[in-house]
């Protein structure tokens, strides 16, 4: 499907600023988002496929239902990832999405800090978790500064 969409959109040339070059974009992220919502329709029909085996230990109480659900999303989760890089690298610069595959520095920068700023200020030291608001303390178990703080903290209290 990503030959089929690269060749279609094969480096289309967007008129910035116009109308007409955002249409040829749009259709190409229109196409792209419906291809991966399709292949995630396949995944479906399997959870189906599943649910008599799910049903069955549950009634008779040998698992707990995220017991069966959590392998299953947790090994989905890479393959997710790995099916959308592969559709990123064919299509990306076939299509025209960008002029280079190359990165400007000024987004790699402002990028590159932002994502070290959420890290040290979702780590804990500078804003406490407690301090947290209830929307982001997950981003506190995310960061892998909260566990370097952790592990060089005597009292953990």
């Amino acid at each position: 499907m990503s030959i089929i969409a690269f060749t279609v959109f094969l480096r289309i040339e967007m008129e910035v600023g116009t109308v007409l070059g955002g249409h040829k974009y749009f259709g190409a992220l229109f196409f792209t988002l419906t291809n991966v919502m399709f292949n995630g329709m396949v995944e479906l029909s399997m959870t189906v496929f599943r649910l008599p085996v799910f049903f069955k230990q549950r009634d008779h109480l040998f698992f707990p239902a995220w017991a069966f659900a959590l392998p299953i999303w947790l090994l989905r989760i890479p393959l997710s990832f790995l099916e959308s890089e592969i559709w990123i690298i064919i299509t990306y610069y076939t299509i025209g999405f960008a002029p280079s595959a190359a990165r400007a520095e000024v987004v790699a920068n402002t990028l590159g800090t932002f994502t070290l700023l959420l890290t040290l200020v979702l780590g804990g030291f500078i804003v406490a978790k407690d301090d947290l608001q209830q929307w982001i303390k997950w981003g506190y178990y995310v960061s892998p500064m909260m566990y370097r703080q952790n592990a060089n903290c005597p009292y953990n209290g």
